[in-house]
C-alpha cells in the first residue's frame, strides 16, 4: 500500500491547490510575455515622483499601492470584498437610487430597438 491510500477510493478535488497553481501561472504569464513588471516599475517611479510634491502626495501613494498590486495581480486584491458588498448594499437600499435606476432603464432600453437616425435625434 502506498502511504495508506487505497487504490479504489477517489481522492477529493483539492480546490485550494488548483487555485494557487492557476494564480501562480497567471502571475508568470503577466510578468514575462506581457511585461507586467515593467508596468509595476513605471507605476512605482511615477508614485515616488508624485509623492515628492505636497499636492500630488495622495496620487503618489495610490500609485505606490497600485505598483505593489501589479507585482502579483492574481494573488492580491486592491479592495476587500466586505467593503464592496457593504457599499453595494447601501446603494441598493437608497430609494432615490432605485428611482433613478428605473428612470434610466425606461429611457435607455428602448433606444437599441429604434433606428439609428431616431436615436441621434433623441440624444
Amino acid at each position: 500500500m502506498l502511504s495508506g491510500v487505497l487504490p479504489n477510493i477517489k481522492q477529493p478535488f483539492n480546490f485550494q491547490h488548483f487555485q494557487t497553481t492557476v494564480r501562480t501561472l497567471g502571475n508568470l504569464i503577466w510578468h514575462f510575455p506581457c511585461m507586467g513588471f515593467m508596468t509595476a516599475i513605471g507605476a512605482a517611479i511615477a508614485g515616488i515622483f508624485w509623492t515628492c510634491t505636497v499636492v500630488g502626495a495622495p496620487i503618489g501613494l495610490g500609485l505606490l499601492q497600485f505598483a505593489k498590486f501589479l507585482l502579483a495581480p492574481f494573488d492580491h486584491r486592491m479592495v476587500d470584498k466586505s467593503v464592496i458588498q457593504t457599499d453595494i448594499q447601501k446603494e441598493l437600499e437608497n430609494p432615490l437610487w432605485k428611482t433613478y435606476s428605473q428612470i434610466i432603464k425606461i429611457c435607455w432600453y428602448p433606444l437599441p430597438s429604434l433606428p439609428p437616425s431616431t436615436v441621434r435625434l433623441l440624444l
